[in-house]
């Protein structure tokens, strides 16, 4: 049995810690909310070019992460978004702030949640999404999403997720495999389930090179509606998430006796 306040502790702990240091060769800049960005990432290797032809090699390989989190029966199931509200753009150079309230147009869906464990609480992997795509307005191009670096989800409520992730987006042509855009970004997204089967997400994205300059932050706002209920997933892109769900259940079962251990090794 897992001890879930241990776990929730634990887990906030962790996520704090990563969202200050974020990436430690970097350099830091306070967002809204206390939340920080970097200010300079390592440039991406030569493959990720505009004119280049995309391969299905700039993807990288899928590793096995034992790292879950518990996450309210609302916020699971199968999502689907239809575009973003635009709240404020903030350009570093000229230090100038935009609030265009304009709605960007794209189509995505994600799934939340893939494992139930004996007590009937959901789980989800977030290192399990190490990229996935998502189809332009006009289906011309294919916009590649490749998470990178650190991904981490807290839960702060019964209908409240944050979700922290670092990427490297790429789009494509559709017909000829070019690519048109190369961007990076780092992003922390608040979910928050408003009524049954809509969530809503505000976004606070960071922009940068392919050089590692960061260029703009940004903040968006959108809806997205459950098209499917949760249901268990056992595999993802080639990664085992029963067997690592297991070995994650089990090595938290483990973790009451190893401090009982070292604690019966302190001398009295």
């Amino acid at each position: 049995m897992i001890d879930v306040s241990r776990f929730r502790f634990c887990s906030i702990a962790l996520f704090v810690f990563l969202l200050v240091t974020c990436i430690p060769s970097a350099k830091a800049r306070l967002l809204e909310g206390g939340l920080q960005h970097s200010e300079q990432l390592p440039p991406l290797s030569d493959q990720f070019k505009v004119g280049a032809v995309f391969n299905s090699d700039m993807l990288g390989h899928r590793t096995d992460f034992d790292e879950w989190v518990m996450i309210p029966p609302t916020l699971a199931g199968t999502w689907s978004r239809n575009g973003s509200i635009l709240l404020s753009v903030h350009d570093i150079a000229t230090d100038k702030w935009q609030y265009p309230n304009t709605r960007a147009v794209s189509h995505g869906t994600y799934t939340r949640g893939f494992q139930l464990d004996a007590n009937g609480n959901i789980w989800d992997c977030p290192r399990a999404r190490q990229q996935r795509f998502e189809m332009s307005s006009d289906g011309r191009t294919k916009v590649y999403i490749i998470l990178t670096g650190n991904r981490q989800m807290l839960v702060t409520g019964p209908k409240t997720l944050h979700d922290y992730g670092e990427a490297t987006i790429v789009d494509v042509d559709v017909v000829t495999g070019i690519i048109k855009r190369v961007e990076r970004s780092e992003q922390v997204v608040e979910r928050t389930a408003v009524k049954d089967g809509l969530v809503v997400a505000e976004c606070q994205k960071s922009s940068y090179t392919t050089q590692g300059k960061l260029l703009t932050t940004a903040t968006d706002r959108s809806e997205e509606r459950r098209v499917a209920p949760f249901s268990s997933i056992d595999s993802l892109g080639g990664m085992d998430l029963k067997a690592s769900f297991l070995r994650f259940q089990q090595n938290q079962q483990n973790l009451p006796n190893q401090q009982n251990a070292t604690n019966s090794a302190v001398p009295q």
